[in-house]
């Protein structure tokens, strides 16, 4: 038993060495870091219809300047559309990530189960504004396919 005892603060110093070596590692990929900043605004669109339940909004912030390639996503968020439009959204990114020849815009679906109901048709820039003055997205209906 003696011997048990003398490996326990062995044993609590490499597990407290561990997890704060974890939490730093979490820290400084999560959302919440220090590098985040974040584009805010709303989404709406101009149908007088209810989303399914099951819809969720995606918001996505690309780079769309290189031609002919499909856009690179840099951040994305989900939004759980309670109610009815407007929604007003929050876009963390690390700007780490922004290079000095990129176009960013921000773009927005609205999906449920896989199934694309609406989508942003404009090209919305996210940068190059008032910084105060949140974004306007409105989205479009998607035509469904009849059989």
């Amino acid at each position: 038993m003696k011997q048990c005892d003398d490996l326990k603060p062995h044993y609590i110093r490499w597990f407290l060495a561990v997890t704060v070596t974890l939490a730093g590692v979490v820290h400084a990929g999560g959302p919440g870091s220090g590098n985040a900043e974040t584009i805010e605004g709303s989404i709406w669109y101009r149908e007088r219809i209810a989303l399914p339940p099951s819809a969720e909004i995606r918001v996505l912030l690309e780079d769309v300047a290189r031609m002919d390639v499909p856009a690179e996503v840099i951040a994305s968020t989900r939004i759980d559309p309670k109610g009815g439009p407007p929604w007003s959204f929050s876009l963390p990114y690390d700007p780490e990530k922004l290079q000095d020849r990129g176009r960013y815009v921000v773009r927005v679906r609205i999906e449920d189960a896989g199934r694309l109901l609406f989508i942003s048709t404009e090209s919305t820039p996210a940068f190059g504004r008032d910084a105060e003055t949140p974004l306007d997205i409105r989205v479009s209906r998607v035509p469904t396919a009849r059989p």
